[in-house]
C-alpha cells in the first residue's frame, strides 16, 4: 500500500491534516486485522452500506444543516448578549441568519438610504420638486433623525466591538477613525451646520448621495474587493502609473502632430490630455479627433496600447478576487473539517464556525455546502477511504 499522499499529510503544519494522516496510515499498515477490523465500534452492522458511523448531532443538523448549524449564536436564548449595548451592537451590525431584529434593522436601513437617493433624483426634476416639496423635506428630516440615532446608538454601543483591543474609549475611538463613520457623520453634519451658517443647497444635495456608501456595509462583494486591493495595491499602482505615463506620452505626441491644424484642441499638452485620457480608455467619444495623416497614424498606434492600459488592472483585479474567494473558501474548509472529525458537533463549533464565515465573507449558502462536502469527506475516511480521492488506502 503506498502511503505517500498520506504521509504528505502527516507533515504537513495543519494539526487536524496530520492527526487524520496518522490515524489512516496506522489503518493501513494493520494487515493482520484487515479493514473490516479498523471500523469504529460505533458501527452499524456487518454489510458495507452499514458501517457508516453514528452521528447523533449530525444527524438533527441534517434536516437542513441551516436549521442547527448555519443558526445565529444569539438565537435562541441571548446568552451572548448580557446587555443591552451588546444587543444593539449585534442588532446593529450585519445581521445574521436568525436574528430577526437585526435583519429588520438592515432592510429598513437600506429602504432608506434607496428612498434618499430616489428622493434626491426626483428633486432635481422641478415638475416633480414643486408640487410634491413639502413631503420631499418632511421624508429628509425623518430620514435625518433615523441617520442621526444610528450613528449615536454606534459610537455608543462601539464599546462592544470584539475585535478591538482595549477600553470603551479605545473602541469608540477605533470606530470614529474608520471610512463608515466618517461617511455617516458627513451626511448628518451638513445639515446640523446649515442651521447657523449658509451652506449651498448642491452642495447638501451631493453629501445626501453620499448616503449611498452606507450600503457598503450590507454587500460581501464589495468587502471583497476592498481586500483584493489590498492584496494587490503594488501591481494596481504600477498599472495606474503606466496608465499616467502612456497619457503624457499621448498628449506630448499629437500636441507636436496636430497643434498646427487644430490648436484650439491639441494647442498645449493639457488640452491634448483630454484626447489622449479617452483614446486610452477606449471610450472614445469622438468629440476631438486628428486629421493630418501623421496624427492619424500615431492615433492608430495610441489606440491600440489603450487595450492592454485598460485590460491590466482589469486582469489583477479578476485574479486577485479570484484569489481571496479561493483562500477564504478553504479556510472555512479547514475549519469544516475540524468540525466534523469527531462526529460531533457541538454548539461551540458551531459559533465559531459561524464567527469564520462572517470573518471571511462567506455567504452562508456556500458554507453550507462547504461543511456538507466535510461531513461527506469524514464518511468516507471513517469507512477506511482516502478523504480526497475517496479510493480505499488498503490498496
Amino acid at each position: 500500500m503506498d502511503c505517500t499522499r498520506l504521509e504528505f499529510h502527516a507533515a504537513s503544519p495543519n494539526p487536524l491534516a496530520d492527526r487524520r494522516a496518522r490515524s489512516l496510515c496506522a489503518l493501513a499498515a494493520d494487515d493482520s486485522e484487515g479493514p473490516t477490523a479498523q471500523i469504529p465500534d460505533e458501527s452499524v452492522g456487518d454489510s458495507p452500506e452499514k458501517r457508516l458511523p453514528r452521528y447523533p448531532v449530525w444527524t438533527e443538523c441534517v434536516r437542513p444543516l441551516s436549521s442547527c448549524l448555519l443558526r445565529s449564536p444569539i438565537e435562541p436564548s441571548m446568552e451572548t448578549s448580557p446587555s443591552i449595548r451588546r444587543r444593539t451592537y449585534e442588532v446593529l451590525e450585519v445581521g445574521r441568519p436568525g436574528d430577526t431584529l437585526s435583519l429588520l434593522i438592515d432592510g429598513l436601513i437600506m429602504t432608506i438610504v434607496a428612498g434618499n437617493v430616489l428622493a434626491v433624483i426626483l428633486e432635481s426634476v422641478d415638475a416633480i420638486a414643486t408640487p410634491y416639496a413639502d413631503l420631499f423635506t418632511g421624508f429628509e428630516r425623518a430620514s435625518l433623525a433615523a441617520y442621526t440615532a444610528e450613528f449615536v446608538l454606534r459610537i455608543w454601543a462601539a464599546a462592544e466591538a470584539p475585535d478591538v483591543e482595549g477600553g470603551s474609549t479605545r473602541r469608540r475611538l477605533r470606530y470614529l477613525c474608520s471610512p463608515l463613520a466618517i461617511f455617516d457623520f458627513l451626511v448628518i453634519a451638513p445639515f446640523f451646520l446649515s442651521a447657523f451658517i449658509a451652506i449651498d443647497l448642491r452642495f447638501v444635495r451631493i453629501l445626501r448621495l453620499l448616503r449611498i456608501v452606507k450600503l457598503t456595509r450590507y454587500s460581501t462583494a464589495l468587502l471583497h474587493i476592498a481586500e483584493v486591493y489590498r492584496l494587490q495595491r503594488s501591481g494596481l499602482m504600477t498599472a495606474f502609473l503606466l496608465m499616467g505615463i502612456a497619457v503624457v506620452l499621448s498628449a506630448s505626441l499629437l500636441h507636436m502632430v496636430e497643434s498646427s491644424a487644430q490648436p484650439e484642441h491639441f494647442g498645449s499638452i493639457p488640452q491634448a490630455m483630454w484626447w489622449a485620457i479617452i483614446t486610452l480608455t477606449t471610450v472614445g467619444y469622438g468629440d476631438v479627433t486628428p486629421v493630418t495623416s501623421l496624427g492619424k497614424l500615431v492615433a492608430s498606434g495610441i489606440s491600440i496600447v489603450g487595450i492592454a492600459m485598460v485590460a491590466l488592472p482589469t486582469s489583477l483585479f479578476a485574479s486577485g478576487f479570484a484569489h481571496v474567494m479561493t483562500r477564504n473558501e478553504q479556510l472555512l474548509e479547514d475549519e469544516a473539517l475540524d468540525v466534523v472529525a469527531d462526529g460531533e458537533i457541538t454548539d461551540d463549533e458551531v459559533v465559531a464556525f459561524e464567527e469564520l464565515a462572517e470573518r471571511l465573507y462567506i455567504e452562508p449558502e456556500i458554507a453550507q455546502e462547504i461543511i456538507e462536502a466535510a461531513h461527506r469527506k469524514q464518511e468516507v475516511a471513517d469507512l477506511g477511504g482516502c478523504p480526497h480521492c475517496g479510493k480505499s488506502i488498503y490498496g
